[in-house]
């Protein structure tokens, strides 16, 4: 017989032992109970097992309860923390997103400051190259804008670059306005726009500007009419680059403002395609 088999054989033992030694205990117990206890008595002792189980069972109940309700405010509190955390979250996203805007707006004419040319373009680019559709782009110059400060001061140079920034500022919203430097702008229009679009914009906007009386002195009332030239051209998907683009829009308006210095052209835009 193997060391298992007669561990077996103990234990059965061991618990058959200890089975007969409850029930014996067990059985005195009945018998006591049934011969010394009355009727009575009896009811009396199994209501107060009853009760004492009943109250185990209350008391129990109330523990389960107690602490239920803890688990409760526990997470609600959690939840609360939550939603505040989320709000907390997405008032710090909204400042930085206005703080990104903010830092990226040139201040004295709410266009975008020459910091986000680049940015702009590349992107401006990504989508032209990914659609293989063209974009203008319009490059604008304040004519004689020195002769300004130099008459009147920066204060009304400055005056007149928010009043000419409100006249050129696009339409669309696909469009982007930036002050490319003291007295430029550049615009890059929406995708889609062909040179000819570009020229059409450029042609529109020399003109309001001719028409406006711009104010020069706010006490006098003192207005002056001023001209502005425009170098125009397109972004050609798979044939340009920034560089590229950049330059010949610089040619344009360099070869606008050179016909108007000697006279030789009335119309200011001037288109240079690839």
């Amino acid at each position: 017989m193997n060391k298992k088999r007669i561990y077996d054989v103990i234990g059965a033992v061991i618990a058959t032992l200890i089975a007969t030694a409850i029930t014996n205990k067990w059985d005195k117990f009945i018998s006591f109970i049934n011969s010394e206890i009355s009727i009575p008595l009896y009811f009396i002792l199994l209501i107060v097992i009853v009760a004492v189980f009943m109250s185990f069972l209350i008391s129990n109940g109330l523990l389960i309860r107690k602490y239920e309700k803890k688990i409760k405010n526990i997470e609600s509190e959690r939840a609360l923390k939550i939603d505040s955390l989320k709000e907390e979250l997405i008032e710090i996203k909204s400042k930085y997103i206005e703080l990104e805007k903010v830092s990226a707006i040139d201040d004295l004419t709410n266009a975008f400051n020459s910091n986000q040319i680049n940015i702009f373009l590349e992107e401006k680019i990504t989508d032209s190259n990914k659609m293989n559709k063209t974009f203008s782009v319009i490059l604008i110059d304040i004519d004689n804008f020195k002769r300004i400060n130099d008459n009147h001061g920066h204060e009304v140079g400055n005056l007149i670059l928010k009043q000419i920034s409100d006249l050129i500022r696009p339409r669309s919203k696909d469009d982007i306005f930036i002050r490319y430097g003291g007295d430029e702008f550049l615009i890059l229009s929406k995708i889609g726009d062909t040179i000819q679009n570009g020229y059409g914009y450029a042609e529109r906007i020399r003109k309001e500007v001719n028409d406006y009386q711009f104010l020069i002195n706010y006490e006098q009332m003192g207005k002056e009419n001023l001209s502005i030239s425009c170098g125009v051209t397109d972004f050609k998907p798979g044939l340009d680059s920034k560089e590229t683009v950049k330059a010949r829009v610089d040619s344009a308006l360099n070869k606008a403002k050179s016909k108007k210095a000697d006279g030789s052209e009335k119309n200011f835009v001037q288109v240079l395609d690839r």
